[in-house]
């Protein structure tokens, strides 16, 4: 016998008696299991092509995707976003400190974002909605700031980052 036929009469073997076990129908499960096994394995040998195709088409177009959530990305850190006002620069310098933020964190208004948004890991920043510094009482935007800030510190941007990187490789897996 062969490696694979080895490898499949073992799995055939434990298989039949976790299924012997729970209803006591030794004969019967290992028939069910030698016909419907060797049927599935005949088939993915059969369409081996046609698997690994589609894996990679949809790879692709979940890579495709990601890339263009990257460059909206990149895109919001420059385009129509204005300084905030010295106060909540300094104001977030402290927070900062307070928080051991260790990297410089730049604060932007944008006129693109619907909420404020922590962007970036190796040069973070945080946009908030123009006008939100001066429509919310101090305290409001402390909280706002604060929250931000937490998601730099635990580097959550490239966690997201790695994590979508493993869902688009493993977008088959529950």
């Amino acid at each position: 016998v062969n490696g694979k036929g080895m490898v499949i009469q073992y799995l055939q073997q434990d298989l039949g008696a976790l299924i012997a076990t729970e209803d006591g129908s030794i004969g019967q499960a290992k028939s069910w299991l030698q016909g419907n096994w060797q049927l599935w394995v005949a088939f993915f040998n059969q369409n081996t092509l046609l698997i690994v195709g589609c894996w990679i088409l949809i790879l692709s177009i979940k890579s495709i995707k990601m890339g263009l959530d990257i460059w909206y990305a990149y895109r919001i850190r420059w385009h129509r976003t204005y300084q905030a006002s010295l106060y909540w620069r300094n104001r977030l310098e402290d927070l900062a400190a307070q928080m051991k933020v260790n990297r410089a964190v730049q604060l932007l208004e944008s006129a693109l974002v619907p909420g404020p948004a922590a962007v970036g890991f190796f040069k973070p920043l945080i946009l908030i909605p123009v006008g939100l510094l001066n429509n919310l009482p101090a305290d409001q935007v402390e909280a706002i700031l604060l929250h931000e800030l937490a998601h730099i510190r635990r580097g959550d941007y490239l966690v997201n980052f790695i994590q979508c990187l493993l869902e688009n490789i493993f977008f088959f897996n529950p």
